[in-house]
């Protein structure tokens, strides 16, 4: 995400709509907004160690399309 923000008067930085226009392509994303905005921020500004990432959203089930016409290397079991 990123922001043309000039200054929070004259043209404020909205990075939650970047956020709710990834929602469409990385569901589940919308939810960590505010790690990425407020947290992790202000933890950088006070010299603070970041906290801990929240964990990615999960992914949806490939469609049965999609397993089909992924390359083969991509269809390589992943067990022990």
């Amino acid at each position: 995400m990123a922001s043309d923000a000039h200054d929070h008067l004259h043209r404020p930085p909205d990075l939650l709509k970047g956020f709710e226009s990834a929602e469409e392509d990385v569901p589940g994303i919308r939810g960590q907004a505010t790690w990425f905005t407020v947290t992790a921020p202000v933890a950088i500004l006070t010299g603070k160690p970041l906290p801990r990432m929240p964990d990615p959203p999960p992914r949806p089930p490939a469609s049965r399309w999609r397993r089909l016409v992924r390359p083969p290397a991509a269809r390589v079991s992943r067990q022990g």
